[in-house]
């Protein structure tokens, strides 16, 4: 059994600059942006295809720290147009995994 207590984009890419920055990043960069989240997908995709092969995993989790004692760091809308998208593309990605190891019925 593997568990991996996952990070999510927001949470991971805040890690890559300081956080200032990277919440500027969201309205003067959107290109950059884009890329981060799509690096990230890649990364935990790539090691989420190797560790598949190897152990049955339960289940994977995530989490975002996407706010403060005050409120979100990125608007709802921000959040749907960058981040939304590649956690459909992981839940697609987790729920084909999962079918294809259901066996058929007889």
């Amino acid at each position: 059994m593997w568990r991996k207590y996952g990070t999510g984009f927001f949470h991971e890419a805040r890690q890559w600059i300081d956080l200032e920055r990277f919440l500027y990043t969201f309205y003067d960069d959107h290109k950059l942006i884009e890329d981060m989240m799509d690096q990230i997908l890649f990364l935990n995709m790539t090691v989420a295809k190797r560790v598949l092969e190897e152990v049955k995993v339960d289940w994977v989790r995530t989490c975002e720290d996407v706010a403060y004692k005050s409120g979100p760091l990125i608007s709802p809308d921000m959040f749907g147009k960058f981040i939304v998208p590649r956690y459909k593309q992981t839940l697609t990605f987790f729920i084909a995994q999962v079918e294809s190891k259901i066996p058929e019925s007889p």
